[in-house]
């Protein structure tokens, strides 16, 4: 006790004099631009500056917010990473690489979310002066980035991302360092390193070494990564916050007090404002808590989990003068409402009837074909050979994301131009890929350590390299020039807004180039 007390004295030292240091050099070029108004980038620098500031002062409340010492926990994951064997090691630095090489040749031209649509003249959009390739959404996700640059309202206020600030606003230095595109691509392979280096020593920490080899390896040629990671949008949150959001649900299972509950709830509240993944995460929480009877910390969740949200929506609709209702926000309303309206019975019989063709291809497409292949397989060898395969975590999550797809997909009819049910919109459905990445991960980790399955481990590793190299196929598709049509088949099937030849035209048209390669 006394050791971690003398850690976490010395780590609030630190974090105060780092927060002294930069709020003296803000104030310090507060006073430059002031005196040298010529200086047209000083005020760019002390946005930094102050942006810096903010998020030393938002360590400090974590440093007081957490049972241990911020500092202590960081040297016990450096102890775990250092004690671990040197197949850990290899592996972990090899499938670090090819996780850069796969999310750098998803950048340019080669990105799966603007090179799979095609509505002209705007989608995709080709930006000079290299002409590479962007969502034609560009603008309103770059909104966001006007919004925190104080630029004039006229050229934010219509974006319907607002509500989603967290990512923009961890990226803000990056993009005002490097300019809004590159900063955000910048921050895109920090923000996915963090989440790899996060999964690495969870799986390390919780389940063993095999168990983290084989996630890394899933995690390093996820195609969900190449999919989003090539654009500066706050889309390229969505892997990462999964993966921590799934890492605060485990947390909650092994939870007894009311205050670790708080605090994890408001990790994932933080979380949330970077993706409307409360809509998975929320339920999921929820269900945990009711199934290990934690009756009376349920406030304490749901409280916890909108706290930030409910403030963000706060500062956005009386602060900032923008209604949070718009064609985005309001979809799900329109959904609830379609339950308790006059309904036509014949027209909704005949939408029941492709409940099992979505349901199929939703569940092979949102996770990108080959990882929930391995999942049943996984399913097959647990139920032959008496095992468990699913945790309590990974239960609830599954049971949310089939609560949301049932509440699509069962919805009577109701009049809207976007139909949030069917086959054509796989992608709503990506948060279950934590719960099928850790579990077979988990599964092999089990396997692997057995003296008497020798078979059943050849089998447990051909899957998992199969599974690896499919994701391969689909991820690099579009640099390899998509060899046998797996990676646009794939692709097209988690999001049908093109036709299903769309990348292969595009790559034609315009190239297969990476950031760096100019037209």
């Amino acid at each position: 006790m006394a050791f971690h007390n003398l850690q976490k004295i010395k780590s609030i030292k630190v974090l105060a004099g780092l927060l002294l240091f930069f709020t003296v050099l803000e104030i310090g070029f507060y006073g430059l631009l002031y005196f040298c108004p010529q200086v047209h980038k000083t005020e760019s620098v002390v946005r930094l500056n102050a942006w810096m500031c903010l998020f030393l002062l938002s360590l400090c409340v974590v440093q007081f917010l957490i049972n241990d010492s911020l500092f202590h926990l960081l040297t016990l994951y450096f102890q775990w990473f250092r004690k671990s064997s040197r197949l850990f090691k290899i592996h972990f630095l090899s499938a670090g690489a090819v996780l850069c090489i796969v999310m750098y040749l998803s950048t340019g031209t080669l990105s799966p979310y603007a090179n799979t649509v095609d509505f002209p003249p705007d989608y995709p959009m080709v930006k000079p002066p290299c002409h590479y390739l962007f969502n034609g959404d560009y603008y309103e996700f770059s909104a966001l980035f006007c919004l925190l640059d104080g630029k004039h309202r006229s050229t934010w206020k219509y974006s319907i991302f607002l509500r989603r600030i967290l990512y923009n606003a961890l990226a803000y230095p990056f993009m005002k360092i490097f300019e809004h595109d590159l900063g955000g691509l910048v921050f895109n392979f920090i923000l996915t390193a963090l989440a790899f280096l996060s999964v690495a020593l969870f799986s390390l920490r919780t389940s063993g070494e095999y168990a983290a080899i084989a996630g890394m390896w899933l995690l390093a040629l996820y195609p969900g990564v190449a999919y989003y990671s090539g654009q500066p949008f706050l889309y390229a949150f969505i892997v990462p916050g999964c993966l921590w959001l799934y890492m605060l649900l485990w947390k909650l299972n092994k939870y007894t007090s009311i205050s670790n509950v708080w605090i994890a709830s408001l990790g994932m509240s933080v979380l949330f404002l970077g993706y409307d993944l409360i809509v998975y995460f929320g339920p999921a929480t929820l269900m945990l808590l009711v199934f290990r009877k934690k009756y009376v910390q349920v406030p304490v969740l749901v409280s916890g989990m909108l706290l930030l949200t409910t403030l963000w929506w706060c500062i956005v609709h009386f602060g900032l003068n923008v209604s949070s209702s718009n064609e985005n926000s309001s979809l799900y309303s329109i959904i609830l409402k379609s339950y308790f309206q006059p309904i036509d019975c014949s027209r909704w019989l005949e939408l029941l009837k492709n409940l099992p063709e979505n349901l199929f291809y939703n569940y092979f497409f949102s996770s990108f074909f080959f990882l929930p292949i391995l999942f049943i397989a996984g399913c097959i060898i647990t139920a032959c050979t008496r095992r468990k395969l699913l945790t309590l975590p990974e239960t609830c999550l599954l049971a949310a994301v089939a609560i949301v797809f049932l509440f699509n997909n069962c919805a009577p009819p109701y009049d809207y131009k976007w139909q949030m049910r069917g086959t054509w919109i796989a992608r709503l459905y990506q948060p279950m890929f934590v719960a099928l990445l850790f579990s077979c991960a988990r599964l092999f980790q089990a396997i692997a350590i057995e003296k008497r399955t020798r078979g059943l481990k050849i089998v447990m590793i051909v899957l998992l390299f199969v599974t690896v190299s499919g994701n391969g196929l689909v991820a690099l598709g579009p640099a390899l020039n998509d060899p046998a049509g797996i990676s646009s088949w794939v692709y097209w099937n988690f999001y049908k807004h093109s036709p299903r030849q769309t990348m292969n035209i595009n790559l034609a048209k315009y190239g297969r180039r990476p950031w760096g390669f100019c037209r």
